[in-house]
């Protein structure tokens, strides 16, 4: 800009479709300056209408800013007036090829081949890694299909890099978000959803995201009985039976009785931890309210916990055996 306010009063060539002023629009391209690039361009079409360079700039300028059907129309429009034209050619090819790719990755994902949609959102980003735009919503479309095959490692980090190019994706702070709750980083699912929602504030589904992940974070500080017993959520009575005398079996104080004293104890409160977990989960109205998110001194009536006051470990383990 500094050379550009220069060079504008001595040369003839600064006013119109001039090469300064395209030079201009040009470095606008260049700082990420879409919107200024674009109204430069239209004032400078407005003269000469047939410029094919100006309608490949702003071509550029739009598609960089996110509008890819008018700068579709452009490089055509530009193409029209000069078929020879070739930034215009090169332009329009790796247009529609990442836009191919696109398109494909995204019909895979409705068909749930999440394997051919990745495939083909990888082969998207390797058109243009100067659009920050189009490949912001391309690596925040694979975080999705990656999402999808419980790839949430991988998915965090291309919601990262989605963010990194466009710090306004709503869709990248929400998948990251519940990418978070999956790995249980319950504060940073917090942070995003809660970032997510003031984004979008009219959003109903935003708001409830937030709420589910504040409700993870509070359950999250409290014992975790299914990691006690090793089961899922979603483990029927059977599974909780299992897993609860597969846990005792291990722990069981008999078996520990030649060890430290420091692993006796530690065995000694796992296996005292399992037996609260199983009660609480072997119960149907007790492990909805758990589930609830309810804290543990609330479901049990201010008895100290699930199992500190109405059921002995040992006799739990006993009637098993």
């Amino acid at each position: 800009q500094y050379y550009f306010d220069r060079i504008q009063p001595v040369c003839p060539d600064a006013e119109g479709g001039g090469e300064v002023f395209q030079v201009r629009v040009e470095l606008l391209i260049g700082k990420g300056q879409y919107d200024d690039a674009t109204t430069i361009s239209w004032a400078m079409l407005s003269k000469d209408r047939q410029n094919p360079d100006l309608l490949f700039l702003r071509g550029k300028a739009l598609l960089y800013g996110g509008q890819v059907d008018t700068a579709l129309k452009h490089f055509q429009e530009a193409l029209r007036v000069d078929p020879d034209h070739q930034r215009a050619r090169d332009g329009l090819k790796t247009l529609k090829g990442m836009e191919r790719a696109k398109t494909a990755g995204n019909e895979a994902f409705k068909a749930g081949k999440c394997d051919e949609a990745i495939e083909q959102y990888t082969e998207c980003l390797g058109f243009d890694a100067r659009n920050k735009m189009y490949n912001s919503t391309v690596y925040c479309n694979r975080a999705a299909a990656k999402m999808r095959k419980r790839d949430y490692e991988s998915a965090i980090e291309d919601c990262n890099e989605s963010l990194r190019l466009n710090d306004a994706n709503i869709k990248a702070f929400t998948r990251r978000g519940e990418c978070y709750i999956q790995t249980e980083e319950f504060e940073s699912a917090v942070q995003d959803l809660q970032k997510a929602a003031e984004m979008d504030p009219e959003s109903r589904e935003a708001q409830q995201r937030l709420r589910n992940a504040k409700l993870e974070l509070k359950k999250s500080k409290r014992k975790n009985y299914y990691k006690i017993l090793e089961v899922a959520k979603d483990a029927d009575e059977n599974d909780i039976k299992k897993a609860y005398k597969r846990a005792a079996l291990k722990y069981h104080p008999d078996k520990w009785a030649n060890n430290t004293e420091k692993e006796k104890e530690g065995a000694e409160k796992a296996f005292k931890d399992i037996g609260e977990a199983y009660s609480v989960l072997s119960d149907p109205q007790k492990k909805r309210r758990y589930d609830a998110g309810q804290d543990i001194e609330e479901i049990e009536g201010g008895g100290g916990g699930f199992g500190h006051g109405d059921i002995d470990p040992n006799e739990l383990f006993a009637a098993f055996m």
